[in-house]
């Protein structure tokens, strides 16, 4: 494992972790309008041993879903993951995927991935879409559609160094979401 440090245009951008494993995340409740048995099931599908899916958080389907990935060394459950422990996590992950089935308004965790440079592959449900600029800092699948969401996973495997070379970019896009800033414009549009 490696970290690169490429100049550009006299700034330093600090890229994420060379590795050859992709480390996909999922960081909700352990519930089924949440995705996770959809994201399970799509990813039990890739092949592909250098490609690991962590799960972390807490709900009532704990026992379920730890049934459904025993099976599959590749997937690693973690339980809950304290507020303070996120950005350690999000440094070791390559994508963060929320894959709800239900309505989202504008989930933490996207801003979050963004903060730690991190892209994000959401279901088009409620306003998740809304935070992602498509190809640029994540991706967007069909609602509920195992197939498109398989499909947006391997493409972002196929083009895992692009992704990666995106850290800076996203870190930049979550300072536009920063509370100071959203003040400063609430005033400004205030006056």
């Amino acid at each position: 494992t490696t970290i690169i440090i490429v100049m550009k245009s006299g700034k330093t951008n600090f890229l994420k972790v060379k590795s050859d494993e992709i480390n996909l995340l999922y960081l909700s409740q352990i519930e089924e309008q949440k995705g996770i048995y959809l994201l399970i099931n799509a990813f039990k599908k890739i092949k592909n041993n250098k490609v690991k899916l962590i799960i972390a958080g807490g709900g009532t389907e704990i026992k379920k879903m730890e049934d459904k990935i025993k099976d599959d060394k590749r997937i690693n459950y973690l339980g809950y993951v304290k507020h303070e422990e996120i950005n350690d996590l999000l440094a070791k992950v390559d994508l963060t995927i929320v894959p709800s089935l239900c309505y989202e308004n504008a989930p933490r965790v996207i801003y979050e991935s963004y903060a730690n440079g991190v892209p994000v592959l959401v279901s088009a449900a409620g306003g998740s879409q809304e935070l992602v600029e498509k190809g640029i800092t994540g991706e967007i699948f069909k609602t509920g559609d195992q197939e498109d969401l398989l499909n947006k996973i391997n493409g972002f495997i196929k083009n895992i160094n692009n992704w990666r070379e995106r850290s800076g970019y996203l870190k930049q896009k979550a300072d536009a979401f920063a509370t100071d800033l959203y003040v400063k414009k609430l005033f400004k549009f205030i006056q």
